[in-house]
């Protein structure tokens, strides 16, 4: 038997859903961008508040809306959305190989090898805990902010001003740090990840330049490569060490991917969306405020970026010679005051250091050619699209005046 035609969903009610979820502004993944092109809608939402705003918008315009099973059909279908911003609790090797009944030889030697990582890195990490002497920091960018967040029916549709809070953690004053900008000051690129961590180790020495353990810092980052293991980075850290000559060295790790070794930063998140959580939040202004009330052993001390601290680290790291440097293999980094020009690597913590003149140019007829290892100069800002610059002035109206205020002067 044919379908019967009054079953028949008109091609143009199909379109009014597809409409409406392209006209939902969205956000591309934090940690996976490299490897997804999926987007991610702000926390609170679901399949069923979207319909109801896709009903409400049919009502509006005299159209009767599609049943709520087609519009989860489409929506599940044909986009490529989720729900939240992915924090990957769980690693993807060890959920692939859980659910792999029979895996091939290849298969469970390389899952061995990650295991043995995760064991190494662990056992790492607890040593660099219970080290006394060294300053250790572990860092990480948190999920972006999309603001305003506030239950105001004009803001569902609008562009959001994305924010961006990079926070850390040190262990010997036991403070949290975090470094706030937005998408109008500059975005996430690696000049702009090494240019916040740089301003929050400024502000760590500031506060504790007087402790001889400060000679001494481990760094701890989860190893996503275009934001912590590359050129730009290394080159940031090496100008913080020419700027703070009383640094003898600094030792950056990484965690093995799929599983955290930076709790402290994970456990400062949780804080910090804890104390957001319902809150209307209608600009960087309001963020900052919120910030400052999120307490674990001590208020966390915020940094609001300005456009003097991004820097132009990779025109620098350019003239480098970082190609020998396996960063998607790396483990750790080591970084000597006395050794400008060296980077010091390992593939395991338990293997030797591994040496390379990265300021150093090769022989050439002329003979060797030594690069000056300068000051970066100031990155240029980014600029809001005229579209988001639009959507921001017609939520002004909605806001508290000071929140107002700023927003206004990012238009």
């Amino acid at each position: 038997m044919g379908k019967n035609a009054n079953n028949v969903i008109p091609d143009h009610v199909k379109n009014g859903i597809r409409e409406h979820i392209n006209s939902i502004p969205r956000l591309e993944s934090h940690y996976c961008r490299a490897s997804t092109n999926k987007e991610y809608l702000p926390n609170g939402l679901s399949i069923a508040l979207l319909y109801d705003k896709y009903a409400q918008r049919c009502r509006e315009i005299s159209r009767e809306p599609a049943k709520l099973h087609m519009y989860r059909h489409i929506f599940n279908n044909e986009f490529n959305i989720g729900f939240h911003m992915p924090k990957k609790d769980r690693c993807d090797a060890c959920e692939s190989m859980k659910m792999n009944e029979n895996p091939t030889e290849l298969e469970r030697i390389t899952h061995l090898s990650h295991i043995q990582g995760k064991e190494s890195t662990k056992s790492e990490r607890e040593k660099d805990r219970n080290n006394s002497e060294t300053f250790t920091i572990c860092f990480d960018l948190q999920n972006v902010f999309a603001l305003p967040t506030a239950d105001v029916s004009n803001f569902f549709y609008r562009r959001k001003l994305n924010v961006y809070h990079m926070t850390a953690h040190c262990s010997a004053d036991k403070r949290g740090y975090g470094a706030v900008w937005h998408e109008g000051q500059s975005g996430r690129s690696g000049n702009d990840i090494a240019s916040s961590v740089v301003r929050i180790l400024d502000s760590i020495y500031e506060f504790n330049s007087s402790d001889p353990r400060i000679q001494n810092i481990t760094l701890w980052s989860d190893s996503c490569v275009p934001q912590n293991k590359n050129r730009v980075m290394s080159t940031a850290i090496k100008l913080f060490l020419k700027n703070h000559p009383d640094i003898k060295t600094i030792i950056h790790k990484y965690s093995q991917p799929g599983h955290s070794s930076i709790q402290e930063v994970d456990n400062l998140h949780s804080q910090i969306e804890r104390v957001c959580r319902n809150i209307e939040i209608y600009s960087p202004v309001g963020l900052l405020r919120l910030l400052k009330k999120v307490k674990v052993s001590k208020p966390l001390n915020i940094i609001q970026m300005k456009p003097e601290y991004f820097k132009d680290y990779l025109t620098i790291a350019n003239t480098g010679q970082f190609q020998n440097i396996p960063f998607t293999k790396v483990k750790c980094l080591l970084y000597e005051q006395y050794e400008p020009k060296i980077l010091r690597y390992k593939k395991g913590f338990d293997e030797e250091w591994i040496t390379e003149n990265v300021f150093e140019r090769q022989w050439s007829r002329s003979g060797i050619t030594s690069i000056h290892l300068g000051e970066p100069k100031s990155a240029k800002s980014k600029p809001l699209t005229q579209v988001k610059i639009q959507d921001i002035k017609a939520m002004l109206k909605f806001m508290p005046p000071s929140d107002r205020a700023y927003m206004y002067l990012q238009c």
